[in-house]
């Protein structure tokens, strides 16, 4: 991301490291999949894109987020990406080295765990959006 992205923006806003500290503390920086403690990846379940950037009923909804520990945030984002193997070569243009990629994954449970609460925070988004302005 480009330092001029809307994203770079949000996520070093005051607003938004306010909200992510708040979940932390608030998660006991124990992340929601697999327990570990001292977590501090705050996931949006419903993906912040271009064109949801500016709604705070996506962006700032504490139902829309997760805390994680950084294995299960990068199995998150990593899960259905084609992993690709790396090669080394020595000096010929030989085949050194292939190394596999590395994988990380969520159990059935922990996946099922993710849809039920994407279900919840796309219910929460929804139910928001209803609401009037006050």
């Amino acid at each position: 991301m480009a330092n001029d992205s809307p994203f770079h923006s949000f996520y070093n806003s005051p607003t938004w490291r306010t909200f992510s500290a708040r979940i932390r503390a608030e998660r006991f920086h124990i992340c929601e999949l697999c327990g570990a403690p001292n977590s501090s990846e705050v996931h949006h379940l419903v993906h912040i894109k271009r064109d949801n950037i500016a709604d705070p009923a996506v962006t700032l909804n504490a139902d829309n987020v997760m805390l994680l520990c950084r294995h299960c945030h990068y199995a998150i984002h990593e899960r259905g990406k084609l992993r690709a193997r790396r090669s080394s070569f020595d000096a010929l243009g030989n085949i050194a080295e292939v190394r596999e990629p590395a994988t990380s994954s969520i159990t059935p449970l922990q996946d099922s765990i993710l849809r039920e609460r994407v279900a919840a925070a796309k219910y929460s988004i929804a139910k928001l959006h209803q609401l009037p302005p006050s």
